[in-house]
């Protein structure tokens, strides 16, 4: 039910395997990656050089710091950062209050085997959200968490 053109993955990471997944997808999208870490947005952008997809755009901005959301029609936030709680929840607090609400707003957290790895959000930290909880194939170790508002 959504026709997505002008996306941004906050917390892509060094291996932007969604982003890129989305594009090839996507022919004639924009699709942005922000991420915090220089060294993560160096990776990726090789990353993006070898898989020969030079219109994927790469940020070294650090998202909880952003409040200017406007251009995009999906703004999707790893909430695998943060080890604590609190993390996580001031991250969906800023989201929540920067993201336009004709912007679709998704958290992704790490599930099952994902959370061997990374650490995952507690839904009690959504809770009185109007949320829809996707859990993606093959291995159901991410989920995505889209906010209705």
């Amino acid at each position: 039910p959504y026709h997505l053109k002008n996306i941004l993955f906050v917390g892509s990471g060094p291996f932007p395997t969604s982003p890129m997944a989305f594009l090839r997808n996507n022919p004639g999208a924009t699709v942005t990656c922000m991420d915090r870490s220089e060294d993560a947005c160096r990776k990726a952008e090789s990353v993006r050089n070898v898989f020969g997809m030079p219109d994927l755009i790469i940020k070294n901005v650090d998202g909880a710091s952003a409040t200017d959301f406007s251009e995009f029609d999906c703004v999707i936030v790893g909430l695998v950062v943060g080890a604590h709680d609190e993390e996580k929840q001031a991250i969906v607090e800023h989201f929540l209050n920067h993201v336009p609400a004709g912007t679709l707003l998704c958290f992704r957290s790490a599930t099952g085997s994902g959370q061997v790895i990374y650490p995952s959000v507690d839904m009690a930290l959504l809770s009185g959200l109007n949320v829809e909880v996707l859990q993606g194939p093959p291995h159901k170790s991410f989920t995505l968490i889209l906010v209705k508002r």
